[in-house]
């Protein structure tokens, strides 16, 4: 793994400050001035160094960091089970606790308190004037919660694969409004510095677009923020269903991708992956995916932007088989330019010459540590395989997934990548501007073999080609770097000030 400072370079620097050298430039964003290569702040390095192994100052940096895009979002699942209970007294249900899902019973079915929490119980639990006795209110929440999220997991008899998946069937029945989930989304991803998000859910008209772009601007103005947030959408199709309803499932999609007005901008397949009805179908699933790409080439000029869930796989929920082609046919057959997940890598046949078609095609992988860990039991540095990607030069970006119903958040899943991989500063930086790079955003991109050390005459002819030519990708790139160079310098100050 390159390395992107050296201990030399940051005490030189260090000593350089000490002596008064340095000093004049600071009220300049860091290391922008003039010509000066090196745009990373070696004194910020150095203080990233010194915290990483503190989780809490690390969360605190990370979170002020800014943290370029979320390309793997569901953003049904970004609601958070608070919300849900909510939503579920609102709305008139009762919860199951032997099924640990909400329902609607009659008042009958309801008299054995050992089986439901009525819907009288769940609206007191929420209510601020709550006339449930302290101890049984902390008992209907603490299970109720428990139940519709990842919390405490681990606790639990059930496996976290199974808990994970059968939330969607506890909380399927309840109704949560698609404004409230959008300003919750959006105002976590203005106050954790986001700059772009490619939400995995199915946008179907343009006044639901522009309808979600107002509560967005909403939110910003609401917190007053000068945050520029770009928001676009990746249309879905369940796995888990007959060939028949996969098809139609997918030619919807691809009518949603060609509507500019949805601002759809790739397509993705998920659910469990490793369902068996999934694993029989994959085939056929990819020769559809194949026919619709070749088809859309043929007759509009371009192929589909595929992100694929694909290899989401560990021995204890699948064949073995499965683990050995899932992530390849996804890619030959499936034409996936994202992979989402990729735990199974290791397994997949030829894994070598694979690794070198990711890094030489551009085929980026969308790592999501809290859900691999929750779902798979992958975690750290021995069972995950983000070095393997990292090490071969494949593009990576860290993503949420489902961070709702997950309790994490993006700065949560940098912490765990910078902690399980001990990453530097400078890489953990440059997952964050490839996670533009990889996006599905328009045009070319202005960095390139982990190279962010422009001149400052560089960047400004990049900005200037990236604003001629239109091209999205490379105006969020130049906004992100901007970004950075922010905040190193208000970086520099703290540790300054604090003497760090």
């Amino acid at each position: 793994m390159s390395k992107f400072f050296t201990r030399n370079k940051v005490k030189k620097i260090i000593l350089l400050v000490a002596s008064g050298v340095l000093m004049s430039s600071i009220a300049l964003p860091a290391f922008a001035a003039g010509n000066v290569r090196e745009n990373t702040s070696p004194i910020v390095a150095d203080y990233f160094e010194k915290v990483k192994a503190n989780n809490t100052e690390l969360i605190a940096f990370l979170h002020e960091m800014p943290k370029g895009g979320d390309l793997h979002s569901h953003a049904s699942a970004t609601i958070e089970a608070e919300a849900v209970l909510e939503y579920a007294a609102e709305q008139g249900f009762d919860f199951d606790r032997k099924a640990l899902t909400f329902v609607k019973k009659t008042p009958a079915e309801q008299s054995d308190s050992a089986i439901y929490f009525t819907n009288a119980t769940l609206k007191s639990a929420v209510s601020a004037n709550s006339t449930l006795g302290t101890s049984f209110r902390e008992e209907v929440l603490s299970e109720i919660l428990e139940a519709v999220s990842m919390r405490n997991y681990k606790q639990r008899a059930v496996s976290g694969h199974d808990h994970f998946f059968q939330y969607f069937f506890r909380t399927g029945d309840v109704t949560i409004p698609d404004p409230e989930i959008y300003r919750r989304l959006f105002t976590r991803a203005i106050k954790e510095n986001i700059g772009y998000l490619e939400l995995m859910t199915n946008m179907k008209t343009k006044a639901d677009y522009d309808s979600v772009i107002k509560i967005k601007d909403d939110v910003i103005k609401s917190l007053n923020s000068t945050r520029k947030l770009d928001v676009n959408f990746i249309a879905t199709i369940n796995r888990n269903a007959d060939n028949a309803a996969f098809k139609a499932s997918l030619d919807k999609a691809i009518a949603l991708y060609d509507n500019p007005d949805t601002h759809t901008v790739g397509i993705t397949i998920l659910s469990a992956e490793d369902d068996l009805l999934s694993q029989k179908n994959f085939i056929a699933q990819m020769k559809m995916l194949d026919e619709a790409y070749n088809y859309h080439l043929k007759t509009q000029g371009t192929g589909i932007n595929f992100h694929l869930h694909a290899g989401e796989l560990t021995l204890d929920y699948s064949e073995y088989l499965a683990l050995t082609d899932r992530i390849s046919k996804s890619i030959d057959l499936g034409h996936a330019k994202i992979i989402g997940h990729g735990v199974s890598i290791a397994w997949n046949e030829q894994v070598y010459e694979l690794l070198k078609k990711m890094r030489d095609d551009k085929i980026g992988v969308t790592v999501c540590p809290s859900s691999s860990e929750a779902i798979l039991g992958v975690s750290g540095g021995d069972t995950h395989p983000f070095k393997l990607y990292w090490n071969a030069d494949v593009p990576v970006a860290i993503a949420t997934d489902d961070e709702g119903l997950s309790r994490s958040n993006l700065t949560n899943e940098y912490a765990k990548i910078a902690k399980w991989f001990n990453l530097e500063y400078g890489e953990i930086k440059w997952l964050a501007f490839n996670s533009i790079e990889m996006s599905f955003l328009k045009g070319k991109g202005i960095f390139k073999d982990k190279n962010f050390n422009l001149t400052a005459d560089e960047f400004k002819a990049a900005k200037s080609l990236a604003i001629s030519s239109g091209s999205a990708k490379g105006i969020k790139e130049c906004e992100v770097y901007e970004e950075y160079l922010t905040f190193e310098k208000k970086m520099e100050s703290y540790i300054y000030d604090f003497n760090w």
